[in-house]
Order: structure tokens, then C-alpha cells, then sequence
């Protein structure tokens, strides 16, 4: 899953993924008044899913950017196919938020991308000229149809430092979710049929990295 390569900074000449050519690191930038572009966020999904065809993978790539390779705009998330640049979502366009705005961790699980960062929603086109906001608060799942906050157990209040893990079969979020800003663990769980958060015992010691070693409850 490409966990290793989880920050990944424009600077760097190429990128490997399972095989795939190098991609194009061709990021052009007009969301940053800095001119800076960088790249926070990356995993490997099925591309059949999302709608690349059949047994293909994916690199979807996350981060402060408004276009890849030759122009193409993608507001801050692109999926690179091995060969060239495509937009994940035609209808994406953008993370909305407070300045700096990006991605913090994108993970694939049970069929769904999760994106945890330093956004309050994603703007998507209406297909009538307009756009629709999708509240996010910082975390946000797609499915290759539609963008989904899920409401229940996790603190609203978007967050730059999260970051998801897979421990025993099982999803994890950790991040600075209080005042204090001390690291808290949340495990996503189905309660009476509803994917819920679930705040547990387990701590990131060494936030935020990746949580590895999550530990029981």
C-alpha cells in the first residue's frame, strides 16, 4: 500500500509504484500565494473501482497543487495511471479551508478512499454550472460515486496532522484532536449498521507517524 512513501515532497525527480513508470512530477500551483507546491498524501487503489478499467492500479496523489503533467487540473488530488495523469473525480474541485489546505493521509479500505487533513469540505461540480459544498471537517471517505462525511463519534474540526494506519484487519485515525493537541486514536467501527468512530485506549507515541503498533484497546 505504499505506506512508506506516506510525505512525499515535488522536489524529488521520480517516483516508483509497483512496477509503475515514474510518473511525471509536473505540479503547477495557484491555491498557495507562496507559489509552493508539495505533495502530502499518496496510496494505491484499484482502478477498476474508480473507474480506470479493469486490472489496473492507481496512484492517487494528494497535496497543494491545482495541476499535473501538461495542465491538467485537478484541484489538489490527481490519480496517476503508469502512464499519464487523470483526474480521480471530474466532478472534484477542490478542498475548501483555511490557508495551506491539503490532504494530511489518504488510505484505501473496504472499498472506500479516506482522506484526513486540514479541510472543512470538498466543492464538487453540480453538472448544472453550480457546485455543492460536502462538509468534511477534516475527513472525508469516496467510493469512486460519492463523497461521504461519516457524522458519528469523531470530533468535528479539521485537523493537518492525521494519519490512518490498518492494524489486525482493522482501520485507525490518530491525531491531535483536542486542545492540548495530545495524540488520540480512533478505530472505525459498524454500530447497529452505521460505520461509527470509536475513540480507543491505544496512543501514537510517536505522532505522527504512522500507527504501526496501535495496541489492543
Amino acid at each position: 500500500m505504499l505506506r512508506a512513501l506516506q510525505i512525499v515532497f515535488v522536489s524529488m525527480i521520480a517516483v516508483t509504484a509497483r512496477g509503475q513508470d515514474a510518473w511525471d512530477y509536473n505540479f503547477g500551483c495557484t491555491m498557495d500565494p507562496s507559489g509552493s507546491t508539495s505533495v502530502s498524501a499518496i496510496e494505491v487503489v484499484p482502478g477498476e473501482l474508480f473507474g480506470f478499467g479493469q486490472s489496473s492500479e492507481v496512484l492517487v496523489v494528494g497535496g497543494i497543487f491545482a495541476t499535473v503533467g501538461n495542465g491538467l487540473v485537478v484541484n489538489g488530488l490527481g490519480a496517476w495511471t503508469g502512464t499519464e495523469w487523470a483526474q480521480l473525480d471530474p466532478a472534484f474541485l477542490g478542498f475548501v479551508g483555511p490557508l495551506g489546505t491539503r490532504p494530511a493521509d489518504v488510505i484505501f479500505w473496504e472499498d472506500h478512499l479516506y482522506i484526513a487533513g486540514n479541510f472543512d469540505g470538498v466543492e464538487l461540480d453540480d453538472g448544472n454550472g453550480g457546485s455543492v459544498f460536502v462538509v468534511a471537517d477534516g475527513l472525508v471517505r469516496y467510493d469512486g460515486q460519492t463523497w461521504e462525511k461519516l457524522d458519528t463519534g469523531f470530533p468535528s474540526g479539521n485537523v493537518e496532522g492525521s494519519v490512518f494506519a490498518i492494524h489486525q484487519q482493522e482501520l485507525y485515525i490518530a491525531g491531535a484532536y483536542n486542545e492540548s493537541f495530545a495524540a488520540q486514536v480512533y478505530r472505525l467501527d459498524n454500530v447497529g449498521g452505521q460505520d461509527t468512530w470509536v475513540r480507543t485506549g491505544g496512543r501514537s507515541l510517536t505522532f505522527p507517524r504512522a500507527l504501526e503498533s496501535v495496541g489492543p484497546d
